[in-house]
């Protein structure tokens, strides 16, 4: 979650090769997925959310975390217009 949050793209890309679960969630619900998208790193959403097209599943763009908003509910807030983009067009493919 450190490293997503950061913007820390390479030790993502780390984690993710030795398995990280890409959709652990905080007792919160808090996502990696949400700790990037809101704080506006697109590679490391990107990086997250392309798990998708491998067999081991990626980061669900449709989880509910705190205060019941969803990634692209925060990514907005914060105005992340590139994580916005993103989202949409992750969303639009599930």
């Amino acid at each position: 979650m450190r490293a997503s949050s950061g913007g820390h793209a390479g030790c993502v890309r780390l984690l993710l090769a030795a398995w990280a679960d890409v959709n652990y969630a905080r007792a919160d619900g808090y996502t990696a997925l949400m700790a990037a998208t809101d704080r506006g790193h697109v590679d490391c959403g990107r990086l997250m959310l392309e798990r998708a097209t491998h067999t081991r599943g990626g980061a669900d763009v449709n989880h509910v975390g705190p205060f019941g908003v969803t990634t692209l509910i925060e990514a907005s807030h914060f105005g992340h217009t590139g994580c916005v983009r993103l989202l949409l067009e992750v969303g639009r493919r599930c």
